[in-house]
């Protein structure tokens, strides 16, 4: 093993981790506010936090979560923020106190949104003014929740407190902090397979090994800039980019949302060094004038969905310098799971690379046998940096664990080098720019409209965001729904991004003797129905 791992037994396995990890969030921010005091640790519009700063806020705020909003260890608080200091405030702020943040995702409904603040039992929820009128909302459904607002107009009101006075206020510092590093850090909701969305618990330890990773195979130190413009919620922004940063002095520039000519400007303006993002983000960019490239820029990931050879040749041409590497991961490993080795040949451009340190990867048979080299199977992962459960979902729990290792469900295989290379996916996720849609979530809505007999979801390529979302829809018989009337009722129930952008009206579904969708012929058009096609959108 190497000499700065050591092993560790939690839970009944062994784990590689690094032995001079912090034991907490916390802690990690502590120790890079003693080393880099001074170093601006986050920009956000015209607000400039250093570490000393960012540290006496966390501090400040932690002792309003335990002693004016009575929270305590264990505890579940909502956070509902886009890319914004007050989210990773609370973030840094739970990890002090031992409340386990729910990070919800600011795109879903107010329908989405009530499950996953009831079934992770939310004490209180701490949102941005900009989601005010969703969450009227959920107040009437929430009566005894807690809401704390945070911007706008009487920024802040809990009857007498104001968030902005919580970070700011002089008073005497009585939490601790001693959290173990088997404490649950975050819950962060991702969608199951039956429509049930499964909140992933990731503890401190698996936050932790996860940023070292970043540290230990990007080379970042405290003179890299970040600019996230993935959201906070997932765990691309927030590990790979922000705690990434956090853990080795760097810099988070954050952009509450994006658009292509404020991440260029802003990237040119903080001297950006570091960038993780979709392939669709970076298809953007190359829209724009060679003149407008960002000079600053020295390391470049991409993962989410595959990026084209195309894409990856112009991009390298433009930025000659730049190391530009793919990594794959998932929300249940805590960001990476593997991650192109720097300097790779261009005959593994199609690898999403090796795994990453202390992780353990194998490709494995339906009958629970190792595959051997080349050989396709199901990508089974384990690490310090993976979960151990789902949030209260014991069914979830049995089909995704087995003997340490969390099972991805996509298909794999590995090379004699160790390369990896993702094959297929489970047919049933659309991978909408970096977003996963399960297909059964849209078609249990479709399912509800009167003017349709049956519904089928697939995912179409788009040039732009890797797939789109495209509906068969049959109706029911003497019906003639309109296809932006049916866009209309999925966006009463679901986000927008889930919305099928194509509706084709067919006479049938195709299906196989035992009753199953044949999706693979609705993927290929051969569907014998007339289309319905969506209005394409601008998402710049």
């Amino acid at each position: 093993m190497d000499d700065r791992f050591e092993q560790i037994h939690t839970g009944g396995r062994a784990l590689a981790v690094y032995r001079n990890r912090p034991r907490n969030l916390y802690e990690a921010l502590a120790r890079t506010a003693s080393h880099y005091p001074d170093r601006v640790a986050i920009i956000a519009n015209d607000q400039r936090l250093t570490y000393r700063e960012l540290l006496q806020r966390v501090d400040r705020l932690s002792e309003h979560l335990v002693h004016t909003f009575r929270l305590r260890k264990c505890d579940r608080i909502g956070l509902l923020f886009p890319n914004a200091v007050p989210f990773c405030e609370l973030l840094l702020a739970s990890a002090k106190t031992g409340v386990i943040a729910v990070l919800l995702n600011t795109k879903l409904t107010h329908h989405e949104l009530s499950y996953n603040i009831g079934h992770s039992g939310c004490t209180a929820l701490f949102y941005d003014a900009a989601y005010k009128e969703k969450l009227e909302q959920l107040k009437a459904l929430f009566p005894q929740m807690l809401f704390i607002v945070s911007g706008g107009d009487g920024a802040g009101q809990v009857g007498e407190a104001a968030f902005e006075s919580a970070v700011s206020s002089d008073m005497p510092l009585t939490v601790t902090g001693s959290v173990d590093e088997n404490h649950p850090c975050y819950l962060m909701y991702t969608s199951g397979t039956t429509g049930t969305p499964k909140g992933a618990l990731a503890v401190h330890r698996n936050v932790i090994h996860s940023a070292m990773n970043y540290i230990r195979v990007c080379g970042t130190t405290s003179e890299d800039t970040t600019l996230i413009a993935i959201p906070l919620f997932h765990v691309t922004g927030l590990i790979g980019q922000f705690i990434h940063m956090l853990m080795t002095g760097g810099t988070s520039v954050l952009l509450r949302e994006y658009r292509t000519d404020d991440f260029i400007r802003t990237a040119i303006r903080h001297r950006v060094t570091f960038m993780f993002n979709v392939p669709s983000i970076y298809n953007l960019l190359l829209l724009r004038q060679e003149s407008e490239r960002i000079d600053s820029l020295r390391v470049a990931l991409y993962g989410g969905e595959p990026m084209s050879p195309a894409t990856i040749a112009k991009l390298c041409a433009l930025f000659p310098s730049l190391t530009l590497a793919n990594a794959y991961g998932a929300t249940e490993t805590s960001s990476p799971a593997t991650i192109m080795p720097f300097g790779w040949r261009n005959d593994k451009i199609r690898s999403v690379g090796k795994p990453v340190p202390g992780a353990d990867i194998r490709i494995m048979k339906e009958n629970g046998e190792p595959c051997r080299t080349d050989e396709v199977g199901e990508l089974w992962i384990s690490g310090a940096m993976v979960i151990s459960e789902y949030w209260s979902n014991d069914e979830a729990n049995r089909n995704a664990f087995a003997d340490g290792f969390w099972k991805s469900g996509d298909m794999a295989m590995m090379d004699n080098d160790g390369y990896v290379y993702i094959m297929d996916r489970k047919k049933d996720i659309i991978n909408r720019g970096g977003e996963k849609i399960y297909s059964v979530e849209i078609e249990t809505v479709l399912a509800g409209h009167p003017d349709l007999a049956e519904a089928a979801v697939v995912g179409v390529q788009d040039d732009i965001f890797g797939e789109q979302v495209k509906a068969y829809v049959v109706p029911k018989s003497g019906h003639t729904p309109d296809g932006e009337a049916i866009r209309a009722f999925v966006r009463t129930y679901l986000a927008e991004y889930k919305v099928p952008k194509f509706i084709e009206f067919v006479s049938a579904i195709p299906r196989n003797p035992g009753g199953k969708t044949l999706k693979q012929m609705l993927r290929g058009g051969n569907s014998g129905g007339t289309g319905c096609g969506g209005t394409a959108t601008n998402d710049e």
